[in-house]
């Protein structure tokens, strides 16, 4: 499993390594975004959390999936991007 906090900019054709540089002047730090996985999650294999995500209690993500979004608690989710395959609430 990856779970991945920080970030590069890649807005211009400028190369990656010099905007990543101005951001850093300019804000102090580089780029990244807290990424919060709730309590009693279950994470598959080779499972890759992007910043900013935020996996509510109990969710279950898939072996090989790449969370893209946030996701409320008792998601279970896979893919690529991930998606909502069904929810651990349901009857």
């Amino acid at each position: 499993m990856t779970i991945l906090s920080g970030s590069h900019i890649a807005l211009t054709r400028d190369s990656i390594r010099f905007q990543d540089q101005e951001y850093f002047k300019i804000n102090g730090q580089y780029p990244s975004q807290p990424v919060s996985i709730g309590n009693d999650c279950w994470l598959g294999a080779n499972a890759v959390i992007l910043p900013g995500v935020n996996l509510g209690t109990g969710c279950v993500i898939g072996a090989n999936a790449v969370v893209t979004r946030s996701f409320p608690e008792y998601s279970v989710i896979g893919g690529v991007p991930a998606k909502l395959l069904k929810s651990r609430e349901e009857s």
